[in-house]
C-alpha cells in the first residue's frame, strides 16, 4: 500500500524503498527455487496495480509502464532460469511415454500453466461429498488459531492426503481444490460472495482510500496464492489478513487517493 501511496505523491525513493521491502515475498521462496513464490508476487503485484491505476498521475503511469516491462522481463527470465535447473537433470519429474511433449523443462512449464490439468481431471473423477474439506484449503488461518488455543484440528496435509491418496502430496490446479472445498454448488456460492464482498470493501466515487486497499489486498490472495496450495500460499494468506487487521485497528489516518476520468487522462 505504501507503496503505490508514495509513488502517487511522486516520492520515488520511499515508493522504491517500499517496493523492496515487498520483494521479501518472492525471496522467501527463490532460496529453494520456488517458481510459486514468483508467480505469487507478480500477479499481486498486478492486480493490486490495475487497482489503483486510474488514482496515479497520468506520467507516473507512462514512466511506471516502462519500468515494469523492464522488471517483468528479467522476472520472466528468472522463471524460466528456475525451471531449467530444476527439471532438465530431475529425477523426481516423471513424464508419461504416451505425452506429446518429453522435454522436462518445456513439459513443466506447459504443466504449470495449464494448472496440472491432468491431475485435476484425475482427482476430479474421484470426487465426493464425504471427501469435502469444508474450506479449509483457503481459511487454514482458523485452524492455526484453533490449535494455539487447544483444540484438536485435522491438518490439511493429513486431510489431503486422506482424500487424494498420491495426489495429495501433487498440484492438482484451482478447479480441482476448489471442487474439493466446496462441492460444484458451493464453489458457485463462495464466488458470488466472494464478488459481493470486493465490491463491497471497493473504493467507489472520486477518491480511493487507504482503508480499502489493505482489505483488497487480503481477499486478492485467496485467487491469486490459491493455485499451489502449498505452505508460503496459506502463509502469506494468514498474514495478509492479519497485517489487514492491524491496520485497521492501528491506523487512524486516510490517504485518499483522487481519482481522475479516463476520458482526460488517457
Amino acid at each position: 500500500f505504501y507503496h503505490f501511496h508514495y509513488l502517487n505523491s511522486k516520492k520515488y525513493i520511499f515508493a522504491v524503498f517500499y517496493f523492496f521491502l515487498s520483494l521479501n515475498l518472492p525471496l522467501v521462496g527463490l532460496h529453494g527455487l520456488s517458481r510459486a513464490s514468483i508467480v505469487h508476487f507478480v500477479l499481486m503485484y498486478s492486480c493490486i496495480y490495475l487497482y489503483v491505476y486510474k488514482a496515479l498521475d497520468r506520467g507516473v503511469r507512462r514512466k511506471f509502464n516502462v519500468l515494469l516491462f523492464l522488471l517483468g522481463s528479467i522476472i520472466l527470465v528468472a522463471f524460466f532460469l528456475i525451471t531449467y535447473y530444476r527439471f532438465s537433470d530431475s529425477t523426481f519429474y516423471q513424464i508419461s511415454e504416451d505425452a506429446v511433449v518429453q522435454n522436462k523443462v518445456l513439459h513443466s512449464i506447459l504443466d504449470y500453466f495449464s494448472q496440472w490439468i491432468n491431475n485435476g481431471i484425475i482427482v476430479l473423477k474421484d470426487f465426493s461429498l464425504s471427501d469435502l474439506w469444508f474450506g479449509k484449503s483457503s481459511i487454514s488461518i482458523i485452524d492455526y488459531a484453533l490449535e494455539r488455543l487447544g483444540f484438536q484440528v485435522q491438518s490439511y496435509v493429513e486431510l489431503r492426503s486422506n482424500t487424494l491418496g498420491v495426489y495429495g502430496s501433487r498440484f492438482n490446479g484451482l478447479v480441482a481444490t476448489l471442487v474439493y472445498d466446496y462441492s460444484y454448488i458451493g464453489v458457485l456460492v463462495v464466488l458470488v460472495a466472494f464478488f459481493m464482498i470486493v465490491k463491497m470493501v471497493s473504493s467507489s466515487g472520486n477518491y480511493l482510500n487507504g482503508y480499502s486497499l489493505p482489505f483488497i489486498g487480503f481477499l486478492l490472495s485467496i485467487p491469486v496464492l490459491f493455485f499451489s496450495n502449498n505452505y508460503l500460499s496459506n502463509e502469506v494468506f494468514s498474514l495478509s489478513g492479519l497485517y489487514a487487521a492491524m491496520f485497521m485497528v492501528l491506523s487512524r489516518v486516510r490517504f485518499p487517493f483522487k481519482l481522475k476520468s479516463r476520458s482526460t487522462q488517457d
